[in-house]
């Protein structure tokens, strides 16, 4: 371990009992968490556990595991190596990157992160925008409050009048509108913050977050779910609920689906890491693009690609679509996988081949992470589609966003 409570591994790495201080208690608690799961994040054998694509951490009882992604066939397998703290950094600049976290310098020199968790830094920028909000003022609201009085107030509930106050004449319950702070988007906010104070890596962290939880202190308790954050809406009176509610959204929705599991607490915040390079690829695209006039880029654009007789159907999206006018549009498939050499694979072939002809698009093109060598290049399919010949080329791109800068995906697209 890099330090006490701290395990690194890559993806699709296996974890075993009495490695790296993962006990036996550790690996129960995560198999019941995975098996409530579904086995969706993570694969659970005789006393060890395999991870997937998803990548983040997981805490279990103390024990932070800090899953990284990996896209290099030569790597120091060591727990806290080279190779952890390097791919450590590039999956915190990449969270930057997807609109994740905020973090204004992620690299080895930064003082206030060098040496901390994914975790650490989350739960570290909840907290330091919670205090800012909490300076400002939080928002009130009206909201109806059901109480017993000795007094009209609002109006009468009778069903809650005749079920509790039968024999005390001089009490009513009455329903009247009360303007204080408790409201849904300062509850979501309370439940965050008692996850933070529970699940914390530091103890500084968890003394702050029980700290800051007092204002919020003899607040009713509610579960929160994806439809409070749904119906959680952010106006001008509200802007500064922004940035915490999208942290806080990360702790308690579904990057969390259970806290708690058994005697020990198990905590996950995971990614897809499909996802997260599709989300890495697009950004870098809306940049080059905010500089050609006429050229656009979009995501996850849908058409219907198959219709059964009885009125459903069966959709195609791309991952991202790149338009210029007067042209015809350019498929772009993001894949978080290995290849050694430009030759995909015959189902990503397929799949190209059937975005190509659905969207009468001029090329189709599969992003690959980029390994130590290797450009672009392009393929042709021997059936033209639409009547126009079409291909189908494999495009690396760096990984790391410190290297962006010298390299432009558009460059590369014309090059190939």
């Amino acid at each position: 371990m890099d330090k006490k409570g701290l395990i690194r591994v890559f993806e699709y790495e296996r974890l075993c009992v009495g490695e790296r201080g993962f006990e036996r208690r550790h690996w129960e608690a995560v198999a019941r968490w995975a098996e409530r799961q579904d086995d969706k994040y993570l694969e659970v054998w005789a006393l060890s556990i395999r991870f997937l694509h998803w990548v983040g951490v997981i805490e279990v009882d103390g024990l932070v595991i800090e899953v990284l992604p990996k896209a290099e066939t030569a790597r120091d397998h060591k727990d806290g190596g080279a190779a952890a703290g390097k791919w450590q950094r590039i999956l915190i600049a990449l969270l930057k990157v997807a609109g994740y976290i905020e973090v204004r310098a992620v690299d080895a020199a930064s003082l206030k992160f060098q040496g901390s968790t994914l975790l650490d830094i989350l739960f570290s920028q909840y907290l330091d925008s919670l205090e800012k909000l909490l300076r400002e003022g939080l928002v009130k609201r009206y909201r109806p409050v059901l109480k017993t009085r000795c007094a009209i107030k609002g109006r009468i509930d009778h069903t809650a009048n005749i079920r509790d106050n039968l024999i005390h004449a001089e009490r009513i319950a009455t329903v009247a509108y009360e303007y204080d702070r408790v409201n849904r988007l300062n509850l979501i906010l309370k439940a965050a913050t008692e996850a933070c104070a529970l699940f914390a890596p530091s103890g500084c962290a968890r003394s702050r977050a029980r700290r800051l939880g007092f204002a919020f202190a003899d607040w009713p308790d509610k579960a929160i779910g994806p439809a409070d954050f749904k119906a959680a809406r952010i106006d001008r009176k509200t802007e500064g609920y922004r940035r915490p509610l999208n942290l806080a959204k990360l702790i308690l929705e579904k990057r969390n689906p259970d806290l708690c599991t058994g005697r020990e607490r198990v905590f996950s915040l995971l990614f897809d890491m499909n996802e997260l390079w599709e989300k890495a690829i697009f950004a870098r695209l809306q940049r080059e693009v905010a500089s050609m006039p006429g050229a656009s880029v979009a995501a996850q654009r849908s058409k219907v690609f198959w219709r059964s007789g009885k009125g459903g159907g069966k959709m195609l999206r791309p991952d991202i679509l790149l338009e210029r006018e007067g042209e015809r549009p350019v498929i772009l498939d993001t894949k978080w996988k290995l290849l050694t050499a430009p030759i995909p694979s015959d189902q990503d072939l397929k799949q190209i081949f059937a975005y190509d002809a659905l969207w009468a698009a001029r090329e189709g093109y599969l992003v690959y992470p980029r390994l130590e060598s290797g450009g672009p290049s392009l393929g042709k399919y021997e059936k033209e589609i639409n009547g126009c010949a079409c291909g189908c080329g494999v495009l690396f791109a760096e990984v790391d966003p410190e290297l962006w800068a010298g390299e432009t995906l558009l460059e590369s697209l014309e090059k190939s």
